[in-house]
């Protein structure tokens, strides 16, 4: 029956939380049971059913192989096999999703596991059909917003962040609107709650958060010199900027604790919320950054070297101030921009001096487009899964912001203008082969190395759980392989058109 089967699953629940709370770091332990949990959860008459204790059943597997994997592979040297077991917990989840299409915790892990694999295009079509709509993108929005530009689909990206914006501009008349009616209808018992409902959306951690990620992602919309320079000049800079003080007074509505958890938040070693996060949760120094990094453009379209000098400053002291809360990747962003911005303070200076400015550019640029390796394994599959495409993703940014002060040195009709369009012509062109080098390698290699290192997982002890879900569900992992596959081409696909667009 089915209050039986919750009862088990109950007791599932009790046995995952004494399992960290022992601090139980064996992963056979943690997968051990896995088979008979899938067994019940996707391979049962109840199942087809679509018991609610199925999908609960179902989300404890997944868990379960997600905790093994990390206390498995954590180690740099193992993330091959990192990213095998993370496709094989995606199966299981995926086919709970297919059984039960409408459980918001198996498909907010889903959302989770893909972002980490940098499949952006099957996480966002998961996160569309959860329906975020009103309050719900203050307190959701966190989950998809920003990955889009860290994975080659800005465009998709700013659909979301706009939808972000929208809210909150309504809601700046909305909710006054409803003050007035509380005080026509002698409702007051209602005014604080909409008053304080009121001061946590104008004072939003979110909302700077997704402003941010939009004007980043307007930044992206190639245009021509007259145009890009007109953005960031007539760009309003002064309004959004931060002190201490106001970025203390943010209120942070995010609702972390929507994927659900069985161990206390604070054991990190087990909490899933923090392991499965693809890039580390915006912060108050990511929301400085990222306010600097609009500044320095608009003080470059403008020619305000003082200002210019001043912000540099204050982005590479936010920075190295921010620690461990910056990605690597957003730390590269942050090394590039400061390489931007004193391209252009230097340009007019002796010709050793832009040349060494423009050594360190074109270095950052490129380190990010790195060559693909001609000896296809393991690693490959893994860098694509975990680095590469958001290395190209970050250097496509930095060179279209160094694109910026190419048209800016036009525009102000520097004598060094000609050498900048020279020198960033040159690196176009060797990125462009370089790209396409990733593209034929994309389209001729992954599919078929997901099948075969991935989807035929044989490591211990989690080849089990693969030879379960090849035997018993084989159409869902060919359709994990194959969203897996569709995400890296499309992001793939869409930063090889930038970079064509740059003529």
């Amino acid at each position: 029956s089915e209050d039986n089967a919750q009862s088990w699953v109950n007791l599932e629940k009790i046995r995952y939380l004494l399992q960290a709370l022992s601090n139980d770091c064996s992963p056979e332990s943690w997968v051990s049971d896995v088979n008979e949990l899938l067994c019940y959860g996707i391979d049962s008459a109840q199942a087809q059913k679509k018991q609610p204790s199925c999908s609960d059943m179902t989300l404890l597997a997944a868990q379960r192989l997600i905790q093994a994997a990390f206390l498995a592979f954590s180690e740099p040297s193992k993330r091959s096999q990192l990213c095998a077991s993370l496709f094989n917990a995606l199966c299981v989840l995926e086919a709970g999703i297919k059984l039960n299409a409408d459980s918001f915790s198996l498909k907010l892990y889903a959302i989770r596991i893909y972002l980490y694999l940098s499949c952006y295009e099957r996480a966002r079509a998961l996160y569309d059909s959860l329906n975020i709509k009103n309050l719900q993108n203050d307190t959701l929005g966190f989950l998809m917003v920003g990955q889009g530009i860290s994975l080659g689909c800005f465009i998709n990206d700013l659909e979301a962040c706009y939808e972000g914006v929208d809210f909150y501009d309504r809601s700046k008349w909305k909710v006054p609107r409803e003050l007035e009616a509380v005080y026509k209808n002698g409702t007051f018992s209602n005014l604080l709650d909409f008053i304080e409902f009121h001061e946590n959306l104008v004072h939003s951690f979110q909302r700077e958060c997704t402003h941010r990620c939009a004007l980043r992602g307007e930044a992206l919309e190639i245009g021509s010199q007259k145009a890009v320079i007109e953005k960031w000049s007539l760009a309003d800079v002064v309004s959004i900027d931060h002190t201490e003080e106001t970025l203390a007074a943010l209120h942070d509505n995010r609702d972390v604790s929507v994927l659900s958890l069985l161990t206390p938040s604070t054991m990190d070693k087990w909490n899933l919320e923090k392991l499965t996060r693809a890039t580390p949760l915006p912060g108050s120094s990511w929301v400085l950054i990222n306010t600097v990094v609009l500044q320095i453009m608009h003080y470059i379209a403008v020619a305000d070297v003082d200002q210019l000098e001043t912000k540099v400053k204050k982005l590479l002291t936010a920075a190295e101030e921010a620690g461990d809360s910056l990605s690597v990747h957003e730390r590269t962003f942050v090394r590039g921009i400061s390489q931007v911005a004193m391209l252009y303070i230097h340009a007019s200076d002796d010709k050793q001096s832009f040349s060494d400015q423009m050594a360190d550019l074109t270095t950052t640029i490129l380190d990010g487009l790195a060559e693909p390796n001609d000896t296809h394994g393991a690693e490959t599959l893994s860098d694509m899964a975990l680095a590469t495409i958001r290395n190209v993703s970050t250097a496509t940014e930095i060179y279209t912001y160094a694109a910026t002060v190419r048209f800016a040195l036009n525009e102000q009709r520097s004598p060094s203008a000609k050498a900048v369009s020279l020198s960033l012509s040159q690196l176009r062109k060797t990125a462009l082969q370089r790209m396409s080098a990733l593209r034929s390698l994309t389209n001729s290699y992954m599919r078929g190395a997901i099948d075969e290192q991935w989807a035929s997982h044989d490591v211990e002890p989690f080849a089990p759980v693969a030879a379960f879900m090849k035997s018993k569900r084989r159409p869902v992992v060919d359709s994990v392989a194959k969203s897996c596959f569709a995400g890296w081409s499309r992001s793939v696909k869409n930063l090889v058109g930038l970079w064509e667009q740059w003529s």
